[in-house]
Parts: structure tokens; C-alpha cells; sequence
């Protein structure tokens, strides 16, 4: 009986430690909220240039000066959206972005983030909708 109780609890053990948090992603993004104009912001969404889709969306509103929650991305080189307004049906406005902590570089607004970093973008102001 011992040795059924050992081996019941050996392969909980094993499967606890094979069953890791990794969840396939390639960064950690966060978002801080730091536009001149001093706007909330809705649903921001982290899209590749020539995508349809958003790799990640931070849902909800993202007071000035406030940071979101932090997700794992799978696209490291990306734009970010977000709406200005709680109507979020329509089409996003693109965000200019500052490179912060785990950011290689933002060039013509695409932010580059360091595989394996635990990045932040800071939203420096919002610019132009998003061209369908």
C-alpha cells in the first residue's frame, strides 16, 4: 500500500512540475499610459503592421498615468492601437510609442521587445486611426 501511495504521489509530482506557467509566449508587454494630452485610453491592442488580428489586447480603460496589467506576447516586433473612446466599434487610434525597460528600439513607431524581457512601452500621445 506504501509503495501505491509513493508512486500515486511521485506522478502528481511529475505532472505538477511538467505542467509550468509557459504559455508559448516569446515577451512580457505592459503598457504605461503617459500621453501629452492626457487621454484615457481603451482596449489597446499590440498588432504586427501587416496583421488583421491583434497578437494581444489589454481590454478596458487605461487612466493618464496609469500602467496596465502585463501579458505575454508571441510578436516582438509590433504598433500599438487603442480607442479613445469607451465606443470601442469603431477603428483604433495609433499610439506613439517611448521605448521603456526591455524595448530594443521604436523605429517609425514599431516598438522592437527583447525576447524573454518583461518590457514596457510608454504611450507618448495618440495619433491618427488605423488604416483598414
Amino acid at each position: 500500500m506504501k509503495k501505491i501511495i509513493f508512486i500515486i504521489t511521485l506522478s502528481l509530482s511529475a505532472t505538477f512540475f511538467a505542467c509550468g506557467d509557459d504559455d508559448g509566449s516569446k515577451a512580457d508587454l505592459s503598457w504605461e499610459n503617459n500621453t501629452v494630452e492626457e487621454v484615457a485610453l481603451y482596449d489597446i491592442h499590440w498588432i504586427r503592421p501587416s496583421a488583421d488580428k491583434p497578437d494581444q489586447t489589454w481590454e478596458g480603460k487605461t487612466e493618464y498615468g496609469d500602467p496596465t496589467g502585463t501579458k505575454g506576447i508571441t510578436v516582438l516586433s509590433a504598433e500599438g492601437y487603442a480607442f479613445e473612446t469607451a465606443d470601442t466599434g469603431g477603428i483604433p487610434s495609433e499610439i506613439i510609442l517611448e521605448a521603456g525597460r526591455g524595448v530594443e528600439y521604436v523605429e517609425n513607431n514599431i516598438a522592437r521587445i527583447t525576447e524573454n524581457a518583461d518590457a514596457v512601452l510608454v504611450i507618448n500621445a495618440v495619433g491618427a486611426k488605423k488604416k483598414k
